[in-house]
């Protein structure tokens, strides 16, 4: 159960972290533009913060001790894009308990690489795959997943209300600017609607399912047979939607904002979404979080993704890769447990 506790914190920050970019679509014609223009951008810089507080002040001895270790969660990412040369590096740093972590990803065209220690793993080579068109339904479902989160943050905050905070000076990478703030609350009812609409896509996302159960089978291995994790993961995912709707009588959202400054350009240089989650077990946990994304350099083309050269020699197998993310992995798992 601790386990789960665990994973749905961390797994809806990223889910909130990675739809924010979304939110408040169709509410105002100079957001809209602004989102537009900033997603498009041919070249940009960024720095995205998260951090993640756990209040256990209001739970029993046992679930303080279990989740004390997780208590402050950081997430930080560096990322620098040059879509016009396809390239783009990304720095993620990440802190939980005595877990800290840190990855370089490069993009140079169709080509992904992770950096690991001082080697180099190459991210779905095409020997993994079969025919050209395993390549294209697996872009095409995760297009289809993203495309369906937008539309339901379209339609779900269509009618809100977006408020407009003035303006004021932003300080920047690039100098002070002046910027039109705007902002956007949603209530715990609307939150939750939204919720058990995006777990209703995901749970019929069929890159999504066979992802979870290549990963499932991974960590498994020799423990339970092919078929039996594909029937496991199968039904994990058919009881997704009503296990959420269950879930949501567990929880409730005390706070969800999201602050979006707007610069002479129309290009959103700076976002905060911040919330707190209430989660009701053996007493109550709170879940403060806080994700800050600032953007400079936006459309300039002096911009470079510097991609170090990578040899043959530079690369690891993604057998050794899997292993290394399973003994981490267990290695948060055996923590989470205070063995």
């Amino acid at each position: 159960m601790f386990k789960k506790i665990l994973i749905f914190i961390v797994s809806a920050v990223f889910m909130i972290n990675a739809t924010a970019c979304t939110m408040l679509l169709d509410t105002t014609n100079k957001y809209l533009s602004a989102l537009n223009n900033t997603q498009n951008a041919d070249s940009l810089q960024s720095k995205t913060e998260c951090t993640v507080n756990i209040d256990l002040s209001k739970t029993n001895q046992e679930t303080k001790k279990k989740l004390e270790k997780f208590k402050d969660i950081t997430i930080n990412m560096d990322e620098t894009v040059d879509r016009k040369n396809q390239k783009e590096e990304s720095n993620i740093f990440l802190s939980a308990g005595d877990i800290i972590t840190t990855s370089k990803t490069y993009v140079d065209g169709d080509k992904i690489f992770m950096k690991l220690g001082d080697k180099y793993i190459q991210l779905y080579p095409d020997k993994e795959f079969e025919k050209k068109a395993d390549i294209e339904k697996y872009v095409k479902d995760y297009e289809e997943l993203y495309d369906g989160m937008a539309v339901i943050w379209k339609e779900s905050v269509q009618n809100e209300i977006l408020s407009s905070q003035g303006n004021s000076v932003e300080h920047t990478p690039d100098g002070d600017i002046k910027v039109t703030q705007l902002s956007l609350e949603l209530t715990d009812d609307k939150a939750k609607n939204i919720l058990s609409k995006l777990t209703d896509i995901v749970s019929k996302n069929e890159s999504v399912k066979k992802m979870a159960a290549e990963n499932t089978a991974k960590f498994f291995e020799g423990k339970a047979t092919e078929a039996e994790v594909n029937k496991n993961v199968d039904q994990w995912f058919k009881d997704l939607s009503e296990n959420t709707n269950k879930a949501k009588e567990k929880f409730s959202l005390e706070k969800l904002k999201l602050t979006a400054k707007i610069d002479k350009d129309s290009y959103i240089i700076d976002e905060t979404l911040e919330g707190t989650l209430v989660i009701k077990y053996e007493g109550e946990i709170r879940v403060n979080f806080n994700v800050h994304t600032s953007r400079w350099n936006i459309n300039n083309e002096q911009v470079k993704v510097n991609i170090p050269q990578i040899k043959k020699e530079d690369l690891v197998d993604m057998k050794s890769f899997d292993k290394k993310s399973l003994e981490h992995f267990k290695q948060i798992s055996d923590m989470f447990e205070n063995k």
